[in-house]
């Protein structure tokens, strides 16, 4: 199983709209927010949604 930094890594770059799972978010940090904002994805927003339930 790849760690959740690959997880993350291969989730923005395949451009997927889902949510990448609270495992991977507890693992990333603040890594998602920086690699998602960087590239532009819409997981940012997302993650944003997400969080804001």
């Amino acid at each position: 199983m790849l760690c959740p930094e690959a997880i993350l890594v291969a989730h923005v770059r395949t451009g997927s709209k889902k949510h990448p799972g609270d495992a991977v978010v507890a693992a990333a940090g603040t890594r998602l927010v920086s690699v998602t904002e960087e590239l532009g994805s819409t997981v940012t927003m997302d993650y944003r949604a997400y969080n804001a339930r």
